[in-house]
């Protein structure tokens, strides 16, 4: 079962091409900073979101790369955005984690994160990890490593929340459900007892299977999103949109994805506004006819107190296509990068930036990534400093070779855009 694997490898990142129709408006963006690769021992790769930390120098960056870095396997970074400089801050060696792949968490000044592969078991990759890292020293612990065998999950792809001082993450894989290597986990871990504990069990039906999305809490439960599961029509279940409850593990399936009608397989986790859940599919939408006959992707808002799920936004190709990222609300109007997609006077594009209207479904492309020296295929959530967003690009950048990014290149960025 899931064979349709979604491990976050730069070969799943690279654009598409689309043809596309007028030029997008990109005065107000830049490149704050480009990605040198990891035979200088910087990163290359970035697909997490950003983490801002301010102190009375102003903001501070944090992110993370999924490769590069002193062994290749990645790095924690910190970037001034006011001067663009950079500082690996730790490198990856496998042991100790590999494959970061989504936003660190401040908590009390320490910084804690998850990493995709690596760890003390299933060698040789390793199933991921739980980590800590101080930032002003750069000293790094691992909390605790996932273990395939006794219901822990394995392949921790996203990021952590803070609920009352405990963390809650998920797996891709794992548990004690009936998929191939497990259907994924809802786990918690507490920063001050070291325990880590499996809150739920995805089974691979009807409740939802393989989250790679990071957890919300709102009104004392917490919501997130499966790949695959529900009862939607594609094979092996469109994905679902669920609760859980914290305290007791009780497990809900708020909506179930349908496929073209109204979206499948989000990547992205969700957030609210309003008591609405809002998120994004990969795919499906519309007639299916897109990026490949699998339809490209929609925004889609869930009422908790209806259940009644609406499609926001269907994505074409020339407004962005496969939306892999979270949403970020600034002012009521909705904010996200699509992964491919996009407008480009060379052809091919590289996906977006893009906002929404909430209310009226209006979107409208800031951004098309792609030319020159810029940054390709997004998967990052923005974030939102002072009025300007920061995210990160998978590739591009003003560094490395044609080939340097599986055929893509340059290394990956960081970018600002002011709307």
């Amino acid at each position: 079962m899931y064979r349709m694997i979604a491990r976050l490898t730069l070969a799943m990142l690279a654009g598409t091409a689309i043809v596309a129709s007028t030029p997008a408006n990109a005065s107000t963006y830049s490149v704050v900073y480009s990605f040198q690769g990891g035979g200088s021992g910087d990163g290359l790769g970035p697909v997490a979101g950003l983490l801002n930390v301010t102190s009375t120098s102003g903001a501070r960056l944090y992110g993370t790369t999924s490769y590069g870095g002193t062994s290749g396997k990645g790095i924690v970074f910190k970037l001034l955005p006011a001067t663009g400089a950079e500082t690996v801050v730790h490198s990856f060696i496998g042991s100790d984690g590999w494959n970061p792949a989504d936003a660190l968490i401040d908590v009390g000044g320490l910084l804690y994160g998850t990493t995709g592969f690596g760890g003390a078991n299933c060698a040789p990759q390793g199933c991921g990890i739980v980590f800590s890292l101080d930032p002003s020293t750069g000293n790094m612990n691992t909390l605790h490593s996932f273990a395939p065998g006794s219901g822990d999950g394995t392949y921790p792809f996203a990021s952590l929340v803070n609920v009352g001082g405990k963390l809650y993450g998920t797996t891709q894989y794992g548990g004690t459900g009936s998929c191939t290597d497990g259907c994924g986990t809802v786990f918690s871990y507490d920063p001050m007892t070291g325990n880590e504990a499996v809150v739920y069990s995805f089974q691979g039906g009807n409740d939802g299977a393989h989250s790679i999305a990071g957890l919300i809490s709102y009104n004392g439960l917490l919501y997130g999103t499966t790949l695959f599961g529900g009862t939607g029509t594609c094979t092996e279940g469109c994905g679902t949109v669920f609760s859980i409850d914290p305290s007791s593990g009780v497990e809900s399936v708020v909506y179930s994805l349908q496929g073209i009608s109204d979206g499948a397989h989000p990547y992205a986790g969700v957030i609210n506004l309003g008591n609405t859940l809002y998120g994004a599919t990969r795919g499906g939408g519309g007639t299916g006819t897109g990026c490949g006959g699998n339809g490209c992707g929609v925004v889609f808002s869930v009422n908790l107190s209806t259940g009644t799920e609406s499609v926001v936004h269907t994505f074409a190709g020339p407004d962005g296509s496969n939306p892999l990222a979270s949403l970020v609300n600034v002012g009521g109007t909705l904010y996200g990068t699509t992964n491919s997609g996009g407008i480009s006077p060379i052809g091919a594009t590289f996906g977006t930036i893009y906002s929404i209207n909430p209310i009226t479904g209006a979107e409208t492309v800031l951004h098309s990534f792609g030319i020159g020296s810029d940054g390709r295929s997004p998967r990052t959530t923005l974030i939102n400093v002072s009025g300007t967003l920061y995210g990160t690009t998978a590739c591009g950048g003003a560094n490395g070779t044609a080939t340097s990014c599986l055929g893509d290149p340059g290394y990956g960025t960081v970018f600002a855009y002011t709307p």
